[in-house]
């Protein structure tokens, strides 16, 4: 009975919960998944280590110039996870300098919900059917 797959994991770095529980609504559409969300950067690294999520989304905003460091730190956990930014135009030299950290995809505020769960989707080869 029911289905034996676990939920896919994500973690999440905002304070921005409804996004984050609208977005989460948007995957589970496709696929179980369960996004974990804190604020305090130290907890993501240490729900990484533990977890080894393979997508991590970040606010670039509220990290500003932590951002790098936090990248860096993860990617020494976890050379392989995919991290996703949402962030607002003035933080662009930000995440520019973060994208040669590699894997790294962004998104720009007011995020849009459909389009940041089917990359996120896209990038755990979740198929998301168009045809609704």
């Amino acid at each position: 009975m029911g289905s034996s797959h676990t939920p896919i994991r994500i973690l999440s770095l905002t304070q921005d919960r409804e996004l984050i529980s609208q977005i989460e609504a948007e995957i589970n559409r496709h696929a179980p998944a369960e996004i974990l969300v804190t604020d305090d950067g130290l907890e993501l690294v240490e729900e990484q280590a533990v977890r080894r999520t393979s997508i991590i989304i970040l606010d670039a905003d509220l990290l500003a110039d932590r951002l790098l460091r936090l990248i860096t730190i993860l990617r020494t956990v976890d050379s392989h996870c995919r991290i996703v930014l949402f962030l607002s135009a003035d933080n662009l030299p930000l995440c520019e300098q973060a994208l040669p950290l590699g894997q790294i995809w962004y998104f720009f505020k007011p995020v849009p919900v459909e389009n940041a769960a089917n990359l996120i989707c896209s990038c755990l080869h979740i198929p998301v059917d168009e045809a609704q």
